[in-house]
């Protein structure tokens, strides 16, 4: 028996399985952003949520440390996600 070809194996009207992955981690980086505008003490405009084959990873700055835990935490608890890796910058806004 001859081994068929890959591309006569799938069928080009299904997304691949890496495409598959790739909306349900835009989804939970867009899951993660809504919830954390939710919150009252994180300011999402300075920063950037992604999520690959469900890890997270936080960029940017927040205002507080506490801002810094509470984005973390939010991050963790979302649906999906295996881990976190927090890179969040702590500079605090004095008025």
């Amino acid at each position: 028996m001859q081994r068929q070809e890959k591309s006569e194996l799938s069928d080009p009207h299904q997304p691949s399985r890496t495409s598959v992955q790739a909306t349900k981690d835009e989804k939970m980086a867009q899951d993660i952003v809504e919830e954390m505008k939710d919150s009252d003490v994180i300011d999402t405009k300075k920063m950037e949520v992604k999520v690959t084959n469900g890890h997270a990873i936080l960029r940017g700055e927040v205002g507080v440390s506490f801002a810094h835990w509470q984005a973390e935490k939010i991050a963790s608890e979302n649906v999906g996600v295996k881990n976190v890796v927090n890179q969040l910058r702590v500079k605090y806004r004095y008025i």
